[in-house]
């Protein structure tokens, strides 16, 4: 493949064509001088202007079938440009309706947590911190396909963990798979119940409750759209306490929660 630039590649390509029809037309006037009539000197650089005057015709035909090839190529590189940029149009428009129509699965967490903010509370004026919390911690996940045409999940992943600050999570392998792996453009997966393992502790329910720690949540899925590109989403919530509401907010750290 040629990687010259194409404005070098067109000078080059003018420069041969032209050396070629300088070429062409020296050897007709050469034969016409050796092997025709004439009464030219054979003195250089006089014989090229008596050879030009006693074959007018010939000479005058040459040059002007010389500057219609040239005429010729110029226009011949003109429409393939046009071509070329036509192309690079094509294939720009094609990208962008594959952008617009691919799958996009995000992950969707429904979980009811502000019953922690006045039990935790409670539970600690009657137990020890270091006991269970006797309601479970949990919540219910699942996937929503945000883009125009269907997706098929791949793999999946999905943790918590109680830290203070961001981290770097560990994705484990999930050993349950979903009834249906492709979901239609609009549509969701089935939802799938999550409990937090291990259990969380009084101490560590007042924690959250008082955003002096926080629950985590993060995963990603892993899918690929009907034009056989890959994707992956990944996601990173974090429990924040607000006004006797314990929510789930987006947090983004590194590359944890984005989405390809």
């Amino acid at each position: 493949m040629d990687k010259r630039p194409p404005s070098r590649t067109l000078w080059v390509q003018g420069l041969v064509i032209g050396l070629l029809s300088v070429i062409v037309i020296t050897l007709a006037l050469a034969g016409a001088l050796a092997w025709g009539p004439h009464h030219c000197d054979a003195a250089f650089p006089k014989v090229i202007g008596c050879a030009l005057g006693t074959y007018e015709g010939l000479s005058g035909g040459l040059i002007a079938a010389a500057a219609a090839l040239m005429a010729g190529w110029l226009a011949w590189k003109a429409v393939q440009r046009q071509i070329d940029a036509e192309d690079r149009r094509a294939s720009v428009d094609r990208i962008a309706a594959g952008a617009t129509e691919q799958a996009r699965l995000y992950v969707v967490v429904e979980a009811d947590l502000d019953w922690l903010v006045g039990y935790a509370k409670q539970q600690q004026r009657d137990h020890q911190p270091t006991e269970i919390l006797t309601r479970s911690f949990g919540f219910k996940y699942k996937f929503r396909n945000y883009g125009k045409t269907p997706a098929i999940i791949k793999n999946f992943s999905i943790g918590t963990k109680l830290s203070f600050e961001p981290f770097d999570p560990v994705y484990a392998m999930m050993l349950e798979a979903f009834s249906e792996n492709m979901i239609a453009a609009g549509d969701t997966t089935e939802s799938k119940s999550f409990v937090v393992s291990p259990p969380i502790t009084i101490g560590q329910g007042a924690n959250i409750a008082a955003n002096n720690g926080a629950l985590w949540i993060y995963g990603y899925i892993e899918y690929e759209d009907v034009f056989g590109s890959a994707h992956t989403h990944r996601f990173y919530f974090r429990t924040i306490t607000a006004d006797k509401h314990c929510l789930l907010q987006s947090y983004d750290y590194k590359h944890y929660n984005r989405s390809t």
